[in-house]
């Protein structure tokens, strides 16, 4: 029981060490933007829903994310507004014995705007974002000695947040700058701090090279980065085939992951994706096995953008 513990142990602080931010570890981040950087609220010029589920295939309970959001720009074309749901979840009974549980919950809720001006060309953007995530944790293992009653674990916190961002973009690229969140967790339950230390800056970038109306090359990067903590970088190629209609790619996560992602158009409101990630290394690890389902919906015929993939 010792050994699966202390496995447990170690696993639950590499997903809490990835998941800093409390958002999601994406493969197919070209598709939730808004989430990384509020600036992007309203960057498609259309009212969009989009939704992702990401599972990890592991031997014991992995984490399972989700997450359903919405933007779009209002009558006034300068402003956007958007709201953002997550959630993550790391499930289940992590011992063979019987009664033994355990899991922990991160439920996020985002509202977004965005104030766009039009300069040089392409569109400036600035980004706030508000909100709150909710932390749910609970630890109940089959004790096989009295000794070990220190290791149960109850809690729930409840902690308001606020980010901002900006970001350019026109027909052919886009970069902007963001930090999700402003405020942390203290050391003891509901504790709320603020040092600038630590900040988490999220850099993003893509542009598009245009061969074709059939084909199209775009590559993309999310950067995160925070002080003392090694550089979070991922880089994307995709192809887009057939006026694209259809994509595939990859990602490349530093320093050993790999995703390959397939995404196709269905029609002009429907939008479909799927990526599996797996571990370049020579043995498995917490992340390998990944599937990802994105599923966007628009609600109207067309949408005013020369890369919809992107925007």
């Amino acid at each position: 029981m010792r050994n699966r513990l202390f496995i447990w142990i170690v696993l639950m602080g590499a997903s809490l060490g990835a998941q800093d931010l409390d958002l999601p570890d994406l493969s197919n981040y070209q598709h939730n933007w808004m989430i990384y950087n509020p600036a992007f609220t309203g960057s498609r010029e259309v009212s969009s829903i989009s939704t992702f589920y990401r599972q990890i295939d592991f031997q014991i309970p992995a984490p399972v994310y989700g997450q359903l959001s919405w933007h779009s720009p209002t009558k006034n074309e300068k402003v956007a507004i958007g709201l953002s749901y997550f959630n993550e979840t790391n499930p289940g009974s992590l011992f063979n014995t019987s009664g033994a549980s355990s899991s922990q919950t991160k439920d996020n809720l985002y509202l977004n705007y965005a104030f766009r001006i039009w300069t040089g060309g392409g569109r400036l953007a600035f980004g706030i974002s508000a909100g709150v995530t909710a932390y749910t944790m609970s630890f109940h293992p089959n004790l096989l000695h009295p000794g070990d009653a220190y290791l149960m674990r109850e809690g729930f916190e409840v902690i308001p947040n606020i980010g901002a961002g900006v970001m350019y973009y026109t027909e052919r690229y886009f970069v902007g700058v963001s930090i999700p969140k402003f405020l942390s967790r203290g050391d003891r339950l509901q504790d709320i701090t603020h040092d600038f230390r630590s900040y988490s800056g999220v850099f993003t970038g893509g542009y598009d090279f245009r061969i074709s109306d059939n084909f199209t090359i775009n590559p993309s990067t999310l950067i995160l980065y925070k002080l003392n903590q090694p550089l979070n970088v991922q880089a994307g190629l995709n192809f887009g085939l057939f006026e694209e209609k259809v994509w595939l790619g990859g990602v490349y996560k530093r320093p050993d992951f790999l995703s390959a992602l397939f995404n196709i158009e269905l029609s002009p409101k429907i939008m479909l994706g799927y990526s599996f990630s797996f571990s370049l290394g020579s043995t498995s690890n917490y992340y390998d096995k990944t599937h990802e389902i994105v599923f966007r919906y628009e609600f109207r015929r067309t949408v005013p953008s020369n890369i919809p993939f992107y925007y």
